[in-house]
């Protein structure tokens, strides 16, 4: 009986109406709502299990239905428990027919309504007015419409080694950069990067989440990185946070008697302290195939910074993930950044190493926002 209410109550709450119909277009709408209002993100399959009674939702599910529906967060989550309480302190229709006045005394209480309507508002106005109102945490965003280099320049975007040869913007409203030769580190001999765009963040306290899709590395050193940066641009100072390939192998499996291609991908965080480089890296998945073929692209992938003038943590999520955002890297932060950067790097070389041969491949930038944060990190 409660799932059956809930599943009513979604569906009213986005729809407006308790016409349930069973289709995945509805579903992807019922998705859409609770990425918008919560920040949590969940799959269309996920939806339709529960509207489709395929199978009982987890209690962590359970939990973010209810979070949508009492108007939470992920910073103000609630429980399905608290769903269900609030369903138990709404009226019955029962109730409700015994509130219905009588008509002998209903003269004397439109009297008493008349005359406590208008006192009622202006306490309203007046509390109100008194009251501390909200600001928007909202900072700035950049939806990446218009990608010209005079368009971006006109909305505050500047480049580092701008290369017109490999500024092809194959694709409408996201920003395409391309995995070209290049690094921005203090410890490596070549260290130019391509195509780095970046911009002023003009905050102290600020949550910054970047949207990537269909990237497809295959290759070492392939990533779709997000820096910040100081107000020199410094190699030797600067963070990179990024999703990349991490060493793919190459066996022979004799099951299949075929070359197979292990191929791992992950996040990276490299803070650069006056040239020295603090590492993070975390293996997310392996994909094994045939050589001859190409790996599945990672078709969403959100990169996500909170920074204050001493410290910064990242999260990420890849692909709607069950639950939103997974907490990664956190360490101190040793300059003060003034700038956020986009960039694709395709090989980084060092002093002892050679310089991949892999093609240079694109990720589409969906967008960046930028966002006022609490200042307890």
């Amino acid at each position: 009986m409660p799932i059956e209410k809930l599943k009513k109550d979604l569906w009213e709450k986005v729809f407006r109406n308790k016409n349930i119909e069973k289709h995945s277009h509805y579903y992807s709408d019922i998705r859409d709502a609770i990425k918008e209002k919560t920040g949590f993100h969940l799959s269309r399959d996920t939806i339709r299990n529960l509207m489709e009674d395929r199978n009982r939702p987890s209690p962590k599910m359970l939990d973010i239905y209810a979070t949508f529906l009492l108007d939470g967060c992920q910073d103000q989550p609630f429980t399905f428990q608290d769903y269900l309480e609030y369903c138990q302190q709404q009226p019955t229709l029962a109730e409700t027919k015994q509130q219905v006045p009588s008509p002998d005394d209903s003269p004397k209480r439109h009297k008493l309504v008349f005359i406590a309507l208008p006192i009622c508002s202006l306490l309203f106005v007046l509390l109100f007015s008194l009251a501390p109102q909200k600001t928007k945490s909202f900072h700035w965003t950049e939806g990446f419409h218009n990608n010209s280099p005079a368009g971006l320049h006109d909305r505050g975007w500047k480049f580092i080694c701008f290369d017109s040869t490999h500024w092809n913007q194959i694709r409408s409203g996201v920003l395409t950069l391309f995995t070209q030769y290049g690094e921005y580190s203090s410890n490596l001999i070549d260290s130019t990067v391509h195509n780095l765009v970046y911009k002023k963040l003009d905050c102290t306290h600020c949550e910054i989440t970047v949207k990537i899709v269909d990237f497809n590395p295959s290759n070492r050193y392939q990533q779709a990185a997000v820096f910040l940066l100081d107000s020199n641009l410094t190699r030797t100072n600067n963070l990179r946070f990024s999703f990349a390939t991490m060493n793919p192998d190459t066996f022979f499996e004799h099951r299949t008697q075929a070359h197979r291609v292990e191929h791992k991908r992950g996040v990276q965080v490299l803070n650069q302290v006056e040239g020295r480089t603090v590492h993070f890296t975390k293996q997310l998945h392996t994909q094994i195939y045939d050589k001859e073929e190409q790996p599945i692209a990672e078709k969403e992938i959100w990169l996500k910074m909170k920074i204050t003038p001493d410290h910064y943590q990242t999260a990420y999520m890849i692909n709607d993930s069950i639950g939103g955002f997974t907490s990664f890297a956190k360490d101190q932060l040793h300059f003060d950044p003034k700038y956020i950067g986009l960039a694709c790097l395709g090989n980084g070389v060092r002093a002892n190493t050679c310089p991949s041969t892999a093609e240079d491949i694109p990720a589409y930038f969906d967008y960046v926002r930028v966002e006022k944060a609490p200042n307890d990190l």
